[in-house]
């Protein structure tokens, strides 16, 4: 299961977008937690958010289904009346989000299924903000997670522990990446992460009084 603590970091940066406020270029009208109704189908839109809005609202909203740029533009002032509860939209984020966030992160980090569920979840957190390239000065940071986590998965998870406090630190060194002001949202996000990855090394420490290298991963 994935652990709510990270759910709970994730829900804190991301914003929740509503229906009247479009974001612009050649976005849809977008609701919840990143859920664009341009890139959607009606099935899907209906599948995924029946029960959580009044017929009304679905109704209203199913009419801007697939409909992008200046058109979302031009529809965003109607809808400005429709409110989305965050509690829905979380539920909504992880049926639709969840599963391709975590596929994501076993891509870009493999051997990543050695870390405890506190620590991919920080990493489910760090792929959504920042996405899964690798190449780049920008970038560094996150080859040499993945570089960190390589060592974890040769060794069959010993020594995560250690690896986990590496990859807390070169999260916090990611936000040299985002210079303040604009960044300070950013930045407080990699502390969260890091904290969370912190915490899961802390816990394997805590329960295996003997040198990590010589304990297997159970």
């Amino acid at each position: 299961m994935f652990p709510r603590d990270a759910l709970e970091l994730i829900f804190r940066f991301e914003p929740l977008c509503q229906p009247g406020n479009w974001l612009g270029g050649i976005h849809g009208i977008t609701i919840g937690y990143g859920y664009d109704l341009g890139t959607k189908t009606a099935h899907q839109f209906v599948r995924d958010w029946n029960g959580l809005l009044t017929a009304t609202q679905l109704g209203r909203l199913l009419a801007v289904v697939g409909v992008c740029g200046t058109r979302a533009a031009e529809a965003a002032p109607l809808l400005k009346d429709i409110e989305i509860q965050a509690e829905s939209a979380q539920v909504v984020w992880v049926l639709t989000e969840l599963t391709q966030l975590e596929r994501a992160v076993a891509a870009v980090f493999p051997g990543v299924e050695y870390f405890p569920d506190l620590a991919r979840g920080a990493l489910v957190s760090l792929v959504q903000s920042r996405g899964t390239r690798l190449d780049g000065a920008r970038r560094e940071e996150m080859r040499e997670i993945r570089d960190e986590i390589e060592k974890c998965a040769k060794t069959h998870g010993i020594g995560y522990g250690t690896r986990c406090h590496i990859a807390a630190h070169l999260v916090r060194c990611m936000k040299g990446h985002f210079p303040l002001p604009r960044g300070v949202q950013a930045r407080l996000r990699r502390d969260a992460e890091a904290e969370l990855l912190e915490r899961a090394a802390k816990v394997f420490m805590n329960t295996n009084p003997a040198p990590e290298e010589l304990m297997p991963l159970q």
